[in-house]
């Protein structure tokens, strides 16, 4: 057995579902049905030493470990004193988040001018009719009116002249599309990254897998990705090629919503891999996601990973090092770990399909 369950108490009551504690000491955690995140957890050794939780503060008289196996039933009598709630832990979600992305009009002002360029100057990517890129091919996605003046909610990429690549949960939301109306490419602000200036695209169709929107939510993370087709893109803004992981590196890189202080190792930085295909088992595919140790920021949904360049021994090396290959879509984040879809040689047929067909400019 590679794992086991364990429940975690709070003051007598049950603080989540489960803690999923991994052969390697990693650790997936459950709060409500579906809604699973890393933790930085560790055992005691039943000596009655103290837990070192989630946000490293030792705190025995308030935490009881029970496993396998649900605890035992609550005893009712009331705490002499109420108990100040714990700290959440940092919840591992979509970084999407359409909700909670205010239009200017409804009062949203953005606290500085957004960096919109999402790669550093040696990793833009040749546009497909062979020049070199001015801009890089990751965007930010926008359900109103975008070009650095409004709230982006989410990332994409160019996969060709006509398309960009997300995560699902960027078109598809709480039972409806979420029909995003624009993507950005281009550059606004103090950081030096690609050039200023910008393209205003507009999102023309989306595609996801209609078992995304049938599945239920649990599942949901085998089938978290989709195409839109778009205006046709100047030949100043790069595509990247899509490719299967590779086999023979623990790095990879990656690039997302590009804030002006982002997380140092989320942002165009080399991660290990710490779990290679792993899966939550709440993912319908079996080794559907990939697990690596990079930190993150909400809005990153969307945005490729691709081999870390340079790698020695490398498989699968792009012929030029200005020319990264994605080989999947950043799906769920927190400040510890991130998960990514990988782009498995069906999913790109998939993806080529939609291209040809549905999504045909």
């Amino acid at each position: 057995m590679d794992h086991i369950d364990i429940t975690v108490q709070v003051d007598g009551a049950p603080y989540s579902n489960w803690f999923r504690i991994y052969s390697d000491q990693s650790v997936i955690a459950e709060d409500t049905p579906g809604n699973q995140y890393g933790v930085d957890f560790w055992l005691n050794d039943g000596s009655g030493k103290p837990v070192k939780t989630f946000d490293g503060v030792a705190t025995p008289s308030l935490v009881t470990i029970f496993g396998p196996g649900p605890p035992p039933t609550p005893s009712p009598t009331p705490s002499p004193k109420p108990t100040p709630a714990p700290t959440p832990p940092p919840t591992l979600e979509p970084v999407g988040d359409q909700d909670s992305c205010d239009d200017p009009e409804n009062g949203y002002s953005p606290p500085s001018p957004a960096v919109i360029a999402l790669q550093a100057p040696d990793n833009r990517i040749p546009a497909w009719e062979g020049s070199t890129a001015t801009f890089p091919a990751i965007g930010l996605m926008f359900k109103s009116k975008g070009l650095f003046g409004s709230c982006a909610y989410g990332s994409a990429f160019a996969i060709g002249p006509n398309h960009i690549l997300t995560a699902a949960h960027m078109l598809y939301h709480n039972g409806k599309d979420v029909n995003p109306k624009h993507i950005d490419f281009g550059k606004v602000g103090k950081q030096d990254h690609g050039v200023a200036g910008g393209y205003h695209i507009k999102v023309k169709k989306c595609k996801v897998l209609e078992g995304y929107k049938t599945v239920p939510d649990n599942q949901k993370a085998g089938f978290d990705f989709g195409v839109c087709l778009v205006d046709t893109l100047p030949a100043t803004v790069g595509f990247m090629k899509m490719m299967v992981p590779p086999s023979g590196s623990n790095t990879i890189s990656t690039a997302g919503y590009p804030l002006e202080a982002p997380w140092p190792s989320g942002y165009n930085a080399d991660t290990a891999i710490q779990k290679p295909f792993m899966t939550t088992e709440r993912a319908t595919i079996e080794n559907d996601l990939i697990q690596f140790n990079s930190q993150s920021s909400r809005g990153q949904s969307g945005s490729p990973f691709f081999a870390a360049q340079g790698t020695e021994g490398h498989p699968a090396r792009p012929a030029s090092p200005s020319r990264p290959d994605a080989f999947g879509v950043l799906t769920q984040t927190s400040q510890a770990r991130t998960l990514g879809l990988p782009l498995t040689q069906q999913r790109i047929n998939t993806i080529t399909g939609w291209m040809n067909n549905e999504l045909r400019p």
